[in-house]
């Protein structure tokens, strides 16, 4: 007898059983992450007397910027994390989905939730070091100073350091998350026994998987995007939305292929049925000239021109309207930028 579909919460990465641990919803968990490393900085920088302006004249630097890139890496710091494990529940349930509207089988929705989250130990270790490599190639090219010597490293770019490599780790493993998963939805389409085309509800799940995609990435780069406002990170900042876009085209059209595929397949046996149809009705209202045979000419006829206005894509209009809303949510975080820098600033000051 074949197991049915898993439960939601069963086999969960390590990261998303201790978010499971906490008596709260992962995004408050990431809001509480947030809050308290921005309290922790604040206090430290008090305790430090950065608020202080006889302290601050003492000092050879200025405070204020590397300040300012402390708070973007606390809020990248709760960010990733908990965008890694909002993903992993969100495509588990996208599975649970399919399985009860496609018919997908049990075993293939067992082993598609197993496996979110899941990847080869070598291959996920090489991607987190490739990430960090980056990551250490990029704080040399955005320094102007060697990054790593001890008499360069202030109180402030202490907490750089140190939270940088745990968000790129995750960066990359919610990235990869998404072209993983993106391709398993777009295989799993070939094994759909049968597709109603005037279902919408049928693809819904592929639509809203690959929008989530979308949303995730574009909070990512929302997080980073204050890095513009200082000129020496301009180029890590133009290359964070670099990579922001590649990922979110692949994320929003990879797991829509497949079901494109079954889409257009599905469409073109249906309209040669239609002609087949509409041309046995024909021909019987010819010899027969029974008005029954016109009345069934015109329905086929008219589920015909139904058939030919479904998109090959799943996105309609409100899906492409709501992938640009979360385009424009990087640009806004830059506005968000601009008032904390004063804030920072104002407080400093």
């Amino acid at each position: 007898m074949t197991q049915g579909p898993i439960d939601e919460h069963e086999e969960l990465p390590w990261t998303a059983r201790v978010y499971a641990m906490l008596p709260m919803p992962p995004l408050r968990v990431g809001v509480g992450i947030g809050a308290l490393l921005l309290t922790a900085l604040v206090v430290s920088e008090w305790a430090l007397g950065r608020f202080d302006p006889e302290v601050l004249a003492t000092l050879r630097y200025d405070p204020n910027r590397d300040l300012r890139i402390a708070i973007i890496h606390c809020l990248l710091f709760a960010y990733a994390p908990t965008a890694y494990v909002v993903l992993i529940h969100r495509t588990r349930r996208t599975w649970l989905e399919l399985h009860g509207l496609l018919g997908v089988s049990a075993s293939d929705t067992q082993a598609a939730m197993r496996r979110v989250g899941h990847r080869n130990r070598w291959l996920g270790a090489t991607f987190v070091v490739s990430g960090l490599l980056l990551w250490v190639f990029a704080t040399y090219a955005s320094s102007p100073e060697d990054p790593f010597a001890i008499a360069n490293i202030t109180p402030e770019v202490w907490w750089a350091r140190t939270l940088g490599p745990f968000f790129v780790a995750y960066l990359v493993l919610f990235s990869t998350l998404i072209v993983e998963s993106s391709w398993l939805l777009s295989s799993s389409s070939s094994r759909i026994p049968e597709l109603d085309l005037l279902n919408p509800d049928q693809i819904a799940p592929f639509k809203s998987q690959a929008l989530t995609h979308s949303l995730v990435i574009f909070g990512m780069a929302a997080c980073a995007s204050p890095f513009g406002f200082e000129a020496y990170l301009l180029g890590l900042s133009i290359g964070i939305w670099i990579f922001t876009i590649v990922v979110a085209a692949v994320g929003l059209l990879l797991p829509l292929v497949g079901i494109r595929r079954l889409i257009r397949s599905t469409r073109s046996r249906e309209l040669e049925w239609c002609d087949a149809e509409l041309r046995s009705a024909r021909d019987e209202m010819k010899g027969r000239e029974e008005a029954g045979q016109a009345g069934r000419f015109g329905e086929l006829y008219a589920y015909r021109q139904r058939l030919g206005e479904v998109s090959e894509w799943p996105l309609d209009a409100p899906s492409f309207v709501r992938f640009w809303l979360y385009l424009l949510i990087p640009l806004g975080s830059w506005l968000g930028g601009a008032l904390v820098e004063r804030f920072v600033d104002a407080v400093v000051q």
